[in-house]
């Protein structure tokens, strides 16, 4: 899998500057972790953040983020000294028994080669009854996202990077954590390409864009600024799907 490795210390100021939260995912995201005053909630791969800084607003808990890249945890740190940030090279984590009421991860888990360790991982740190939100895509929404007419190829990178559900929920309840729910969010609009997203597109503040080839990457990309600048609308489609667990008796 070292052909998709990304260096996110390389792109987080770029990921600071253009990701923001996704508000029908945070949404659910609260919904979903029944957060309680005074509770410890993890974000696992919590980037810059922002969820974190988000939550963190609205709900007296106690929040903690880790994430591989030292920049990354650098510029969330920079964003809220509120939050208990930190840096891991691998698992397991410094972190001891039975300690968060809620984990979740966002856009992450494709990233993760060994399932097995780190929901195993995730049930040594949760509390009985934690709650655990995982935001992934399915095969069908990878297929579906409106910019693979400009990149085709992220349509065969991303399906051999990411996990079916399938299979993440198989390897989940083989290691204590209970299936809650299943939802899909799908978001389909026809409008003009946005200046953020163009934006993201030029830093490569999406991972997949990182792993083009560069020849598809600049050919893909002028096409796209050509639509930005007709302002020309086009149908977009974009789906997630959220997995809600729970953590099962000792």
């Amino acid at each position: 899998m070292e052909k998709y490795h990304v260096n996110y210390d390389k792109y987080a100021d770029d990921y600071l500057a253009n990701r923001q939260i996704n508000k029908t995912i945070y949404d659910l995201l609260c919904r979903q972790l029944h957060i309680s005053k005074n509770d410890r909630i993890l974000e696992y791969g919590c980037g810059t953040g922002n969820y974190l800084i988000e939550l963190e607003k609205y709900h007296e808990a106690n929040f903690w983020g880790v994430d591989t890249s030292q920049k990354m945890i650098e510029n969330a740190t920079f964003c809220s000294k509120k939050i208990h940030f930190k840096h891991f090279n691998s698992l397991p984590l410094t972190i001891e028994d039975s300690f968060f009421n809620g984990i979740f991860c966002i856009d992450v888990i494709h990233h993760i080669r060994d399932l097995p360790l780190f929901f195993t991982e995730l049930d040594r740190i949760a509390k009985v009854g934690c709650k655990l939100v995982i935001c992934t895509e399915s095969p069908s929404q990878l297929e579906e996202k409106y910019w693979i007419k400009y990149f085709p190829s992220i349509a065969t990178i991303d399906k051999k990077r990411f996990h079916p559900i399938s299979k993440l929920l198989s390897v989940a309840q083989n290691n204590n954590w209970n299936f809650l729910s299943e939802t899909r969010i799908e978001q389909h609009v026809i409008e003009p390409i946005k200046k953020d997203f163009l934006a993201k597109v030029n830093t490569k503040s999406i991972s997949a864009f990182v792993l083009l080839d560069s020849e598809e990457y600049e050919l893909g990309y002028q096409h796209l600024i050509n639509d930005f600048s007709k302002s020309k609308p086009i149908s977009k489609y974009e789906g997630y799907t959220i997995l809600q667990l729970e953590k099962g008796c000792e």
